[in-house]
């Protein structure tokens, strides 16, 4: 209120101060002759001086009146970035030069602390809420302050004091005076009723004269409860508060101490160990013994037994109370039955297969007993399933059948008929009826479906949208008639509104063509605030931008109109990883990573990479554009060399690589990829003449063509318990693209993830290859072909040596011809330990008309997993069921990741 107080003394008092200047309120018929806007700082770049001028919607030529001025002062604060606006006008040729005075927040860019001894820059910004970019506005301000002198009273800082500077461009200076640090005296406690335990005294005695922490007097009470619950005190009361001391900067606590009555708890039926059953109940959680704390224990004890395979029919509790010593026992009755898997059996259902009932129902194999507790909520899942698809008037009911001495739980479905939509009724309010009633030509006779009702309510909110309302709420009214669905559509809209203006605020790095790229908001036509969300959402997508700031406040002066502003802080741009690794083969890893998330203002990504072990070399600039064609088509431009030791021959590769990529659904990706390769393969390690060996090892020019089609609906892409993926791509490397060696490479991967009851995962891979060489007289470069043999393929096998043998050297020669199965089983053994039995079968092939069951591997083994919250570490051991040639039949890996 007091900046609308200042402007309004400004706008009268002001002008009379100025000698030659004309009052705001000058009559109607004066007129703008020159808007100007003086801003402070001069360097302020957040806005354009042209959107300022449409903000304040005054323009040469524009008649002057008080309420123009005040119209335009209060459009301009909306903005909010600017902390005082004054205007006057002064006298012109022809009408009155406009004078806006501006002073803006400044942007947070640079923080020095005085005197500051506890924290960092780094820290001291997480601990305050500030963000580099920011509005430095007095909220904030205070907002910061204040957290800074709780920080430092919580540390026992109670005197401490602090300055907040804002100086020139964008500094801010914090200044603190800590004063003191106070200190504990010995902790006083107050037994209100109950036993003082011995423990509360050694607790408390630790305490005296160290330096005063609110997280020290926290643990103190956490502490104290946990030492009376142990003791049998469930309803122990704790309450502290602190106090001047008798001694110069010193507190005196207190603690409050009501331990209530003594309790004992046992449970009958079910085995708890003292410290779960501390852990779990609510009797302990809320520290109340009341009849609804017993109740909801009853609950919880009935959820720790389930969740570890009981099967619980019922929970009940009793109390008794010893005269003589006032213990109260609470005992905890659970009927248990033992856990059967009786089969779930579906009749009756027409219209979906018994697979989409499971996979829509959530509908398990089986059930561990037969009840209405087990059996209810399955029938209405299956019934549920059946209303979101149009079958209103179906019924499930649930019977335990026996037969043969085998019980199963029968869930028979009455299907009946399906809804479909009739006709539509629009409200009164209903904007552009005749308009919107040709769209739902789409929905008549369509089945009444839940995905139809919510596109439907998605029509109607964009339709009123688009021009200009906003849908304050949908009512959908429904009635049923003959296996129809007759609807009412009943909106209660606000507006229309128009945009008049789009503001965006950044002063960042990315340019304005980018923002408008991602933001695709105009001026000028109707208020569609589906489309504000979009621009929203886009924004945070795009990963350029840490805090997206959308207000659609009204334009003072027209009220059917509103500006949409956009305040944007940029994100952290620089960013810099490394990590370590290990591969059988590679042995020790290590890499380093950069990256500019936001390459010359462009949203664009820039990365540089840069690997090394033993055994590799690889470093790789990429550059990466997200928003290609409005992001329909992300591109991705890579340079990258590669210096590599193979088993059976060195390389050394220089790759030019383009890639873009088309998402045709919620899973599934198609990949599109060009590059250029010159290849050097050196040291093969194969028995030929000298001659042969030189023309193998002289350069290669290899450019290629690749499509890639990946569908994955896997749950977790490091550790999936579910779900399936499926890769197929082609690669071609023909000679009118001047490749040296024309072929075409095809290799096919499907993997499957099956959850078998509550803790087993069974996982199936299948991979295929095949290169097809268009040149008899030259063969494919060895770094072209297929290897196998390793921790995540044949795991009875040394790496990469699976497959033919060079007669002479005994090193592997690769084949053009991939065949490779592998199936696990995965289970739990202990926390984070799980077991894997395993078996891999195929191997690789000189072509595929030398493919022949004798030369197939089959390796079964078992391993261990160590599932770690990032990836699982993995113990394999692989034995061949068949000899292998000069080597041994066994092997041992320790990697990270599934292999498949």
């Amino acid at each position: 209120m007091r900046y609308w107080l200042t402007i309004i003394g400004m706008l009268l008092v002001l002008p009379a101060l100025l000698p030659g200047q004309t009052p705001a309120g000058a009559p109607p018929s004066s007129w703008a002759a020159a808007v100007v806007f003086e801003i402070d700082p001069p360097e302020f770049d957040q806005v354009d001086i042209a959107t300022l001028e449409r903000v304040a919607g005054i323009q040469t030529g524009t008649p002057l009146n008080a309420r123009v001025f005040q119209n335009a002062c209060k459009n301009l604060y909306q903005l909010g970035i600017f902390r005082k606006v004054a205007v006057y006008t002064l006298p012109a040729a022809e009408g009155q030069r406009v004078i806006f005075r501006l002073a803006a927040h400044p942007r947070l860019q640079r923080i020095e602390l005085r005197h500051v001894r506890r924290f960092n820059v780094r820290t001291l910004m997480k601990e305050l809420g500030l963000a580099k970019g920011e509005l430095l506005t007095e909220a904030v301000l205070a907002a910061a302050r204040d957290r800074l002198l709780e920080l430092y009273r919580e540390a026992g800082h109670l005197d401490a004091t602090g300055e907040f500077r804002v100086l020139p461009k964008g500094h801010l200076q914090i200044e603190v005076a800590e004063g003191k640090r106070y200190r504990l005296m010995p902790v006083q406690v107050e037994l209100l009723e109950g036993t003082l335990l011995p423990e509360v005294r050694r607790a408390v005695g630790r305490l005296s004269y160290q330096y005063l922490s609110q997280q020290l007097l926290e643990r103190l009470v956490r502490d104290l409860r946990r030492s009376y619950h142990e003791a049998g005190y469930p309803a122990v009361r704790i309450e502290r508060f602190e106090s001047p001391g008798r001694l110069p900067a010193s507190v005196q606590p207190v603690i409050l101490l009501e331990t209530g009555p003594p309790v004992a708890i046992r449970i009958d039926g079910g085995q708890m160990s003292p410290g779960d059953i501390r852990e779990t109940l609510a009797i302990y959680r809320l520290g109340d013994i009341s009849e609804f704390a017993e109740e909801l224990s009853r609950s919880d004890l009935k959820t720790y037994l389930e969740g570890r395979g009981r099967v619980v029919t019922a929970v009940t509790s009793r109390r008794e109370e010893e005269p003589d010593t006032g213990r109260i026992l609470i005992v905890f009755q659970v009927e248990t039955m033992p856990r059967e898997k009786i089969p779930v059996v579906l009749t009756g259902n027409v219209s979906f297969t018994r697979q989409e009932i499971v996979e829509g129902a959530g509908l398990p194999l089986n059930v561990p007993h037969i009840s209405a507790e087990t059996a209810d909520p399955l029938a209405g899942e299956v019934r549920a399933l059946y209303t979101a698809a149009g079958w209103l008037d179906a019924r499930v009911e649930w019977t335990a059948v026996s037969e043969g001495g085998h019980t199963t739980l029968q869930l028979e479905i009455t299907e009946g008929e399906r809804y479909r939509v009739g006709a539509f009724t629009l409200g009164d309010n209903f904007p552009h009826r005749e308009e919107f009633a040709r769209r739902l030509d789409g929905f008549r006779d369509q089945p009444y479906t839940t995905g139809l009702v919510e596109r439907l309510r998605q029509t109607v909110i964009d339709f009123c949208s688009s021009r200009g309302y906003i849908v304050d709420r949908l009512v959908l009214r429904d009635q049923r008639a003959d296996h129809r669905v007759d609807l009412t559509l009943e909106p209660e809209l606000d507006g229309p509104y128009e945009v008049d203006n789009v503001v965006v605020i950044s002063p960042g790095a990315t340019v304005s063509r980018e923002m408008n790229k991602l933001i695709r908001l105009q001026g000028g036509g109707p208020l569609d605030i589906q489309s504000v969300y979009q621009a929203e959402s886009r924004l945070y997508g795009s990963g350029i931008f840490e805090d997206v700031s959308v207000t659609v406040p009204v334009v003072y002066g027209r009220e059917q109109s509103r500006n949409v502003i956009l305040k944007l802080v940029e994100a952290p741009r620089y960013t810099f990883g490394y990590g370590f690794g290990y591969l059988d083969f590679e042995g020790f890893r290590g890499l380093l990573e950069w990256t500019d998330n936001n390459f010359l203002g462009r949203t664009l990504s820039l990365g540089t990479l840069f690997r090394l072990s033993e055994k590799k070399i690889l470093g790789q600039v990429s550059v990466n554009d997200q928003d290609l064609f409005w992001g329909r088509y992300p591109l991705t431009l890579s340079i990258y060399g590669l210096q590599e030791d193979r088993v059976s021959f060195k390389t050394k590769r220089f790759s030019v690589v383009g890639q873009s990529s088309i998402q045709t659904g919620r899973h599934t990706v198609w990949l599109f990829r060009l590059g250029f390769e010159n290849i050097t393969n050196y040291d093969i390690q194969e028995g030929l003449d000298p001659g042969e060996i030189e023309r193998d090892e002289q350069p290669i020019t290899l450019p290629s063509l690749a499509v890639s089609y990946v569908n994955d609906t896997r749950d977790n892409l490091m550790d999936a318990t579910r779900g399936r993926q499926s890769t197929f791509t082609v690669m071609m490397a023909p000679k009118i693209l001047g490749a040296d060696t024309g072929f075409t490479k095809l290799y096919f991967q499907e993997q499957h993830n099956y959850r078998i009851g509550s803790h087993l995962v069974a996982a199936l891979s299948l991979r295929m290859g095949w290169i097809l060489n268009h040149s008899n007289a030259v063969d494919v470069p060895i770094s072209e072909k297929f290897f196998a043999g390793g921790s995540s393929t044949l795991r009875a096998y040394e790496t990469e040596r699976a497959g033919p043998l060079d007669a002479v050297t005994n090193e592997p020669l690769g084949g053009n011809a991939l065949i490779i199965g592998n199936a696990e089983l995965r289970f739990p053994i202990y926390r984070l330990l799980h077991g894997a039995l395993f078996y891999d079968v195929g191997n690789v092939f000189t072509d595929m008309s030398s493919v022949c069951w004798r030369d197939v591997a089959h390796i079964v083994g078992f391993g261990f997993r160590i599932n770690t919250p990032v990836v699982p570490i993995r113990l394999d051991f692989g034995l061949s069921l068949k000899d292998i040639p000069d080597a041994k039949d066994n092997q041992f890996y320790i990697t990270i990741g599934n292999p498949f």
